[in-house]
């Protein structure tokens, strides 16, 4: 999915395990309750971007943009989206 917009989009309860989002633009999209365990959003564009109650388990993040919601016990530091 390299640089596709998603801006705003409502990808509520999506399964993309395993998915990469190289540049991806995820803007104020609704991703809660997603499965995204093993997925990649290395050089996303996060602002505002939903992701309570998503399954972040095994991720990889780089160099994103943004502030996203994110579920209880990560953080997003230095660009990275990790447990904290």
């Amino acid at each position: 999915m390299t640089r596709t917009n998603f801006t705003e989009a409502k990808l509520i309860k999506v399964i993309w395990s395993g998915t990469s989002f190289p540049g991806t633009n995820l803007n104020r999209a609704d991703m809660t309750s997603a499965y995204l365990a093993h997925s990649s959003l290395e050089l996303a564009t996060l602002l505002g971007t939903d992701f309570r109650n998503t399954d972040l388990s095994g991720q990889f993040s780089g160099s994103l943009y943004g502030t996203p919601i994110l579920p209880s016990g990560w953080v997003l530091k230095n660009g990275i989206i990790q447990p904290g």
